[in-house]
């Protein structure tokens, strides 16, 4: 992978630990404080009563503290993706990355093996022609009547010969071109 860092929130967007603490324990004081400050404002339990009733108001602000946390979760995740496409995009540019590296190798390896193929097709021309040679200065040494069948060897090697130079110049060639 790469060694960039990925990209940093904005730093007002982040949601951290405290802030979570701070409204679960907001709303519990402010249940307690509301509780005191009723006992302390109204005398009568019947005016107490009524007020209680009117605690249905509470029901709708938890709810609407649920649904605030919803939203707080949508932008968790919102956040969590966004670091998630940026991870991907790195991999996928990484991936490219290797793909590119791997087909150069493979051509490398490719061109070494034709190279090699070339070098043993001379090493066996080489060859070839060393023997030939050999068998014609032998047979050449030999004191010979033209109606000998071994002149027609002699004529057969010497042609042989050139078409294995032939060919073997043409292999070099190919091997210092390619």
């Amino acid at each position: 992978m790469s060694d960039e860092e990925p990209e940093k929130p904005d730093e007002r967007s982040r949601i951290r630990p405290w802030h979570v603490v701070v409204i679960f324990l907001t709303i519990p004081a402010l249940h307690i404080a509301s509780g005191f400050a009723i006992s302390g404002l109204i005398d009568e339990w019947e005016k107490r009563g009524q007020f209680g009733d009117l605690f249905g108001a509470v029901n709708a602000l938890f709810s609407g503290l649920a649904f605030a946390g919803v939203i707080v979760t949508i932008l968790l995740q919102r956040e969590e993706l966004r670091f998630q496409r940026l991870e991907l995009r790195q991999t996928r540019e990484e991936l490219r990355r290797s793909a590119a590296a791997q087909e150069a190798s493979e051509k490398a390896l490719t061109a070494q093996a034709e190279a090699s193929a070339l070098s043993a097709r001379l090493s066996g021309i080489s060859f070839l022609v060393r023997d030939y040679a050999e068998d014609l200065g032998k047979l050449q040494r030999l004191a010979l009547r033209p109606d000998d069948a071994r002149v027609d060897e002699i004529a057969e090697l010497r042609a042989r010969i050139a078409t294995l130079k032939k060919m073997n110049d043409k292999l070099f060639r190919e091997l210092m071109d390619g």
